[in-house]
C-alpha cells in the first residue's frame, strides 16, 4: 500500500515539475516572438528560426534535460544565435543558466 501511495505522490510531483517546465518553455516562445517583432533588424530570421525549434523540442520532450539544455558551442548555435549578445541575456532573462564552463545554457526546472 505504501509504495502505492508513495509511487502517486512522486507521479503528482513529477506531473506538476513537467508542467511548471512547460509553461517555462511556453513563456520563452511567447518572449521570442515579441523579440522578434522589436528586434528584427540585429535578430536574423535564422536565428529565430533556430530557437523556435529548440523550444518546439522542449516542448515536445519536457522531461528530457538535454532538450533544455543549448550547447553554445554547437557550430550552428555559435553562429546562427551566440553572435547575437542580446541572445544569450534574452535567455538569461527567460530563466536559463549558464555553465561553469560558460559552453552549455540550461533550463532550470526549479
Amino acid at each position: 500500500y505504501q509504495r502505492r501511495v508513495h509511487g502517486k505522490q512522486n507521479s503528482k510531483k513529477i506531473r506538476s515539475c513537467l508542467m511548471e517546465v512547460r509553461k517555462k518553455i511556453f513563456d520563452c516562445q511567447t518572449r521570442l516572438k515579441e523579440l522578434r517583432l522589436y528586434a528584427t533588424g540585429e535578430m536574423s530570421n535564422e536565428c529565430y528560426t533556430v530557437l523556435a525549434k529548440f523550444f518546439q523540442n522542449m516542448i515536445d520532450n519536457p522531461a528530457d534535460e538535454k532538450m533544455r539544455t543549448l550547447n553554445k558551442a554547437n557550430p550552428i548555435v555559435a553562429s546562427k544565435v551566440m553572435t547575437y549578445p542580446l541572445m544569450a541575456d534574452f535567455l538569461l532573462e527567460l530563466g536559463f543558466v549558464e555553465t561553469e564552463s560558460n559552453k552549455l545554457m540550461y533550463l532550470d526546472d526549479n
